[in-house]
């Protein structure tokens, strides 16, 4: 019951879940929807911009999105409820768009999933450790390791992990005053 609750009271990361949930069956059912909105280089630069946020919405694979919805879930439901869905809209979503100009810039062929704007939650959450604790990056990366290993993995586009993080500094930042 606890679980439900929180997310209950956290509409943005409940309505996240759900969208990449559906889309997700919906992708396994017709392929087109995976062409028609993934982030993908070359329709980018013809003007599909649209596509740099929807590929945060697709995933490739039942392990993909279980682990992404088990993040979004974690930093989700703690996270929206300590900042508001605002702010916590603006860190998810932004991640995710700057993590695909982090992939347009590289020259990445492509990519889906919501790991850009996860690891913008991730990196804000780290920057507000650092902020107000005595937490050790040692610690972080000890905790965190399988987040890092991913990103060698084959096919992870790694660019967008690089995107999201920075955003998540760079709004860390900004937050602490405005």
């Amino acid at each position: 019951m606890y679980y439900l609750n929180s997310l209950l009271r956290t509409p943005v990361t409940l309505c996240t879940l759900i969208v990449c949930i559906v889309v997700y069956i919906l992708q396994n059912r017709n392929p087109l929807i995976t062409q028609k909105y993934s982030y993908h280089y070359y329709s980018v630069k013809q003007g599909q911009y649209y596509r740099l946020l929807t590929g945060g919405f697709l995933h490739g694979s039942p392990w993909h999105i279980l682990m992404n919805m088990y993040s979004l879930y974690n930093l989700g439901t703690w996270l929206e409820l300590s900042m508001g869905s605002v702010r916590f809209s603006i860190i998810l979503f932004g991640g995710v768009i700057l993590g695909n100009l982090f992939c347009l810039m590289m020259n990445v062929r492509s990519s889906i999933g919501l790991s850009g704007g996860l690891y913008a939650l991730m990196f804000f959450y780290f920057a507000l450790l650092f902020s107000y604790t005595n937490v050790s990056i040692v610690s972080l990366l000890r905790n965190n390791i399988a987040n890092i290993m991913i990103n060698f993995l084959p096919g992870v586009a790694w660019q967008a992990h690089l995107g999201g993080a920075a955003f998540g500094m760079i709004t860390a930042f900004l937050f602490r005053f405005i």
